[in-house]
């Protein structure tokens, strides 16, 4: 399956269709679903394969779960993080061929969909870190610097987890 590049499609009643499936995934909250089986909150989303918890965009045919972010990620994003835009790929399962692209910000692989370096560079090599660059979809939430609620004087900031 080729990555497509549609965005999310809002449907009424809150539903959306969207790149990773092909039902229409309702937003909904743990205590909507727990008598589909599901034991807590926790969840591994089922578009970029991250864990996560609380609200979701699920479906009700299949089971399948979509972190928020990752329901309402747009085509296309710019950072503070990274010099270039990013693009979001979407690859299902069956196109994952255990590829290491580690997340810049949390360093586990991304899987399915995420974001990538679209600086069309013809040659991304893992030494290059201008230009080979992945992020799940939930990761480039994070805000570059962070002001402690107790040491405002001491600004948290976002860096690279370093690759083994």
């Amino acid at each position: 399956m080729a990555p497509r590049t549609k965005t999310s499609l809002p449907e009424q009643n809150g539903s959306l269709r969207h790149i990773t499936h092909p039902h229409a995934l309702m937003k909904q909250a743990f205590e909507d679903i727990k008598d589909e089986g599901y034991e807590n909150d926790d969840f591994e989303c089922d578009g970029c394969s991250a864990a996560g918890s609380g609200a979701r965009y699920h479906c009700k045919q299949c089971s399948f779960d979509l972190h928020e972010d990752c329901a309402t990620c747009p085509p296309f994003l710019t950072s503070s993080i990274h010099n270039h835009p990013l693009e979001r790929i979407w690859e299902g399962a069956e196109n994952d061929h255990g590829q290491l692209r580690p997340c810049y910000v949390c360093g586990y692989q991304v899987k399915g969909l995420y974001y990538k370096c679209s600086s069309g560079a013809s040659e991304k090599r893992p030494d290059d870190g201008s230009h080979y660059f992945f992020i799940h979809p939930v990761c480039s939430k994070f805000q570059p610097q962070l002001h402690h609620a107790v040491e405002e004087n001491y600004p948290l900031r976002l860096q690279s987890v370093p690759m083994l």
